[in-house]
C-alpha cells in the first residue's frame, strides 16, 4: 500500500502508526471491536488509503478475518489474515 520496506518498519508499533494515519485509526477501531466481542470477524474492506511521501492515494479491496483469542494466563492475542479480492466492490467511488 505504501513503500517496499515499509512493513519492516512497522514492526513493534502499533497498528495506528502508518503512513496514513486516518486509515491507521480505522484499523485499530476495527481490531479493537474484534477484542470487545471477543468473537471472530469477517469483514470485506474497500478502502482509499493515502501515501503522504508518494502523494498519492490507492484503492484496496481485501476480506479479513480477525479472531482474538485468549491465552490460557488471560491474556488476549489476535489472529488477523487478509486475502486481497479485486472483485469486492461495497460502493466506494474515487472522485
Amino acid at each position: 500500500m505504501y513503500d517496499l520496506g515499509w512493513p519492516a518498519r512497522m514492526v513493534g508499533y502499533p497498528i495506528d502508526c502508518q503512513p496514513d494515519a486516518k486509515y491507521g485509526r480505522w484499523i485499530a477501531r476495527c481490531l479493537r471491536s474484534a477484542f470487545d466481542k471477543s468473537e471472530p470477524t469477517l469483514n470485506d474492506v474497500d478502502a482509499i488509503v493515502a501515501n503522504p511521501v508518494a502523494q498519492t492515494a490507492r484503492r484496496i479491496r481485501y476480506t479479513r478475518l480477525t479472531v482474538p483469542l485468549r491465552r490460557r494466563d488471560g491474556g488476549m492475542q489476535m489472529l488477523s489474515a487478509s486475502l486481497v479480492d479485486t472483485g469486492i466492490n461495497v460502493g466506494v467511488k474515487l472522485g
